[in-house]
């Protein structure tokens, strides 16, 4: 896993998002390499709560929610002030964080995807990434790396004025 050189699409984040965006273009037929520092299962509190369509698109990715390893809602209800949305057709899951990476970590692997976890990226050059030190090339780069992604720093899109603050809860 140390020689990667050149992939056809690079995905720089191995979460959640970034191994579904790996999944399906491998299912495409394309390629695919995901780079990150951490090890996998990563555990956060985001990603447990999976709506309808999520449901769908896992699915469609060749992942099948084991029922017993989940928890079945059939409606939720976002408040803030006097707006609300809600959904209350189909229903979801609440999963583990760490199950559900799990998850698309086997589904990756079970596709071809090549993962190399525990790289860090270090840089951008004109010639593609740099993950310690070496440079990849790759057709096409996914930036999956999240909130405080590295790459929107090192290429100039950071916003302008600091983010707001934010704060994950989770109860099991």
């Amino acid at each position: 896993m140390s020689n990667l050189r050149r992939t056809e699409v690079l995905v720089a984040g191995g979460g959640p998002a970034g191994l579904a965006a790996a999944i399906a273009a491998r299912q495409a037929g394309f390629e695919v390499a995901v780079v990150d520092c951490a090890q996998p299962p990563v555990d956060k509190a985001c990603g447990e709560g999976i709506m309808p369509d999520g449901l769908a698109a896992l699915a469609a990715l060749g992942i099948q929610v084991d029922p017993h390893h989940a928890a079945l809602f059939r409606g939720i209800r976002f408040i803030n002030g006097t707006r609300e949305v809600s959904f209350s057709c189909g229903f979801g899951y609440g999963i583990r964080r760490t199950l559900l990476h799990q998850w698309l970590v086997d589904r990756a692997s079970e596709c071809g995807v090549s993962l190399h976890w525990g790289r860090r990226i270090t840089g951008l050059s004109p010639n593609g990434l740099v993950v310690e030190g070496d440079v990849v090339s790759s057709r096409w780069l996914i930036c999956a790396d999240g909130q405080n992604s590295k790459l929107r720093k090192l290429s100039g899109l950071d916003p302008a004025r600091p983010p707001r603050r934010r704060f994950g809860f989770r109860r099991h």
